[in-house]
């Protein structure tokens, strides 16, 4: 778990693009294992058990997306040694050439296979097809907010009934948006802020705090709440 801006818990999901060849490992199955170098997004700090994970072919395929959670992490101070601790045919299908995996994870990294670079692996288990997906009911008048791009949040009460992964938005009954949640963010009245607002498509603090209490007028000050933000896709 790691924090927001607010220090407030947060579970995000790690995004991993792919290329078409190793999407098409996962998606059928043969590969289990992602490596990639120790920075950025995949900073060891970031890579953790229990992690979800959003696998993408490429950046922009939103609709390749295909969902799973991290089971198992090793390090390494090079690519080299790394491979000796992994199952070959789960990072590089059809091989368990020693030499061949190598060469393929060290192209796709465009890192020296024997330099002194830090490396993450990680072993993904993909969900089922029995896997939940979340159904997030909205009143119809947010729905030009959520398309044009101007309510990216929603903000509900309770805690930890949802977590990254895919989702729909709901409007009505005959119309619906393909969607992932891409983040959960532990809040209460008192810590939701001007920019939590403007995410959720309002025009200050006031406005949502009003909505919520519209919405749920029992709610105390330091009720759980969740922030759940959300990507659609046609």
């Amino acid at each position: 778990m790691t924090t927001d801006r607010s220090g407030r818990p947060q579970h995000r999901r790690l995004f991993v693009p792919l290329a078409s060849e190793p999407y098409g490992w996962f998606l059928s199955g043969a590969k289990r294992w992602e490596v990639r170098r120790q920075q950025g997004t995949f900073a060891l700090r970031n890579v953790t058990i229990g992690r979800r994970v959003e696998l993408r072919r490429g950046y922009r395929d939103f609709t390749s997306s295909i969902w799973g959670t991290v089971t198992d992490v090793v390090t390494d101070t090079s690519l080299t040694e790394l491979l000796h601790h992994l199952p070959l045919s789960e990072v590089v299908p059809n091989t368990t050439d020693y030499l061949a995996a190598l060469r393929t994870v060290a192209g796709i990294l465009r890192i020296d296979p024997s330099g002194n670079v830090g490396v993450v692996a990680f072993r993904i288990s993909l969900d089922g097809p029995e896997a939940a997906v979340a159904r997030i009911r909205f009143t119809p008048r947010y729905r030009q907010l959520i398309t044009q791009g101007n309510k990216t949040t929603t903000v509900r009460r309770g805690q930890g009934s949802i977590n990254p992964g895919p989702a729909v938005l709901c409007f009505n009954t005959d119309d619906e948006l393909p969607a992932a949640v891409t983040a959960v963010v532990e809040a209460t009245i008192r810590t939701l802020t001007g920019p939590d607002a403007l995410r959720d498509g309002f025009a200050g603090r006031d406005e949502l705090l009003a909505s919520l209490r519209d919405h749920y007028p029992d709610l105390d000050d330091d009720d759980p709440l969740t922030i759940m933000e959300f990507k659609w896709s046609t």
